[in-house]
């Protein structure tokens, strides 16, 4: 009896793909099931990589500009002009909450002046010595800023720390993964539109505000120097 099933299984097996309509059949399912989605999926992941990408270069090209107006025009409000600092240490090292840079009073800071790196937020200055100053970045859970979406134009507050969040937007408000944020300008200590961070994750419970994951846009990983705003907004 055992032969006569392994017989005629093996039958089956033969007109699955030796007949045209069978074999027609599992080869368009097989496609369908399995080759199509992962074709999408590939083209999803490159698109992706290719927005953060132009991402990247537009950050940069505005950090470009933003050191070559200097002065004459900086487009978030500071009358002062800019000045280039160098890190000196990370506090902790990797993923800084604190920063120490090269130049304080003697070059005009002061604390409150804020700080970017890579035309995105990297922080504000919050204790201002004589040759030397300190950042507090947006990895700190002392620092908060106001921002907006610049999709939905909601606004909340950003909240630093190990996993950064936005607070304060409500439980209807239009706000998704991806979105990019940048200051309000409503916190009164950071100039409107700079860049602050994508929102990654969004959480809608029974609360009466939305839980949202935020990713700083400043990258502490690729070491570059400073563009502090001097008499930024205080």
């Amino acid at each position: 009896m055992k032969d006569i099933h392994r017989f005629l299984l093996a039958i089956f097996v033969a007109g699955i793909f030796l007949l045209p309509f069978p074999r027609r059949l599992v080869h368009n399912t097989l496609l369908a099931t399995f080759y199509v989605p992962a074709l999408r999926a590939e083209a999803l992941v490159l698109d992706i990589l290719h927005l953060r990408s132009e991402r990247d270069y537009l950050l940069e090209e505005n950090a470009r500009l933003s050191r070559e107006l200097g002065e004459r025009a900086f487009p978030y409000g500071g009358n002062q002009g800019l000045e280039t600092t160098r890190p000196l240490r990370f506090d902790p090292p990797g993923i800084p909450e604190r920063i120490i840079v090269d130049a304080g009073k003697n070059r005009g800071l002061e604390p409150g002046d804020v700080v970017m790196s890579g035309g995105a937020l990297a922080g504000r200055l919050s204790r201002v010595e004589a040759n030397t100053s300190s950042i507090i970045t947006p990895f700190s859970p002392d620092f908060l800023a106001g921002v907006l979406d610049t999709r939905s134009l909601v606004v909340g507050v950003f909240v630093g720390g190990a996993n950064p969040r936005v607070d304060y937007i409500p439980s209807w408000e239009d706000v998704n993964a991806g979105d990019t944020l940048i200051t309000s300008g409503l916190a009164g200590f950071l100039p409107p539109g700079v860049p602050v961070a994508i929102v990654e994750n969004v959480y809608r419970t029974d609360r009466p505000f939305l839980e949202v994951r935020a990713r700083p846009l400043y990258q502490p990983q690729k070491l570059r120097n400073f563009t502090v705003v001097r008499g930024g907004m205080r």
